[in-house]
């Protein structure tokens, strides 16, 4: 989900709220003295629009909490009991107060509101980067580099932790041509499983054994694309973390199936 995305799904939320809390607060279910603004409720109940948008409010509202909790937004409220009544102190979700306010008091709509307003704040200013909040660079806690093939780990890690993505996935795509021509003496995946008879181990059953070796060539048949010789890589995007991260665990797959080659001439599926 894109900040974008994140922030058209809470304004829609915020506007649902916003028409459902018609009386300016969300009532009090729990007023040990009632709340006389519940029949009002109760009545808006009755209308089928109305109903709509509450069932609306309860779809959203989880994914709600979620972007609220993303965006650090303190999003819960406590009630303390008096002390001559006693009992437990209750934690209410701010969203969940919409429909259900289970404090002694009314929680003014503003109240609820504010807290929406200030997640689609912090997240759109942060939407040129269409990212978490907090913008990935290097090698963060979803980047590890360390599961990636050995080659590409050592060849790629420290661009990469640098920032500089394009080159990191350039040398990845190297890596694999190298590979290639190691193997057979051509570095296009087209030429190497051809006229160079490169055969990959490693297929389920004998059945699928033509389809999986097809496989990998068009998997570096994909790479020599991708690693368009004019202009190095053909992607615009190549310069965006995740991006750059998935373009190398494409070439670590096809380092790990390299490792299962060997040259076989009287394998005639292999050839062109």
């Amino acid at each position: 989900m894109s900040n974008k995305e994140k922030i058209y799904f809470l304004k829609e939320l915020r506007d649902t709220i916003d028409k459902y809390l018609f009386l300016g607060y969300a009532p009090s279910v729990g007023s040990p003295g009632g709340d006389s603004s519940m029949r009002q409720m109760s009545e808006a109940m009755g209308k089928t629009e109305f109903q709509e948008l509450r069932k609306k409010i309860n779809k959203m509202k989880s994914r709600g909490k979620d972007l609220l909790d993303e965006c650090g937004i303190e999003a819960v409220v406590q009630q303390y009991p008096p002390p001559a009544v006693g009992g437990p102190i209750i934690d209410c979700s701010i969203l969940d107060i919409v429909t259900e306010n289970l404090l002694w008091r009314r929680v003014r709509k503003e109240e609820i509101l504010d807290k929406i307003d200030e997640a689609i704040g912090k997240l759109e200013s942060d939407v040129s980067t269409d990212t978490k909040i907090t913008k990935p660079t290097g090698e963060s806690n979803i980047f590890n580099l360390s599961k990636l093939h050995p080659e590409i780990c050592k060849k790629c890690k420290k661009l990469f932790k640098e920032s500089t993505y394009t080159e990191a996935v350039e040398k990845g795509f190297k890596v694999v041509k190298d590979r290639l021509r190691d193997l057979t003496g051509y570095e296009k995946g087209s030429e190497a499983f051809g006229k160079g008879k490169l055969y990959i181990k490693g297929a389920a059953a004998q059945n699928v054994d033509s389809d999986f070796n097809e496989g990998v060539k068009f998997l570096t048949m994909a790479i020599d694309m991708f690693r368009n010789e004019k202009s190095h890589t053909s992607d615009a995007n190549i310069d965006d973390p995740i991006r750059a991260y998935e373009y190398l665990n494409l070439s670590s797959l096809a380092m790990h199936l390299l490792d299962s080659a060997e040259i076989k001439n009287n394998h005639s599926d292999c050839a062109e």
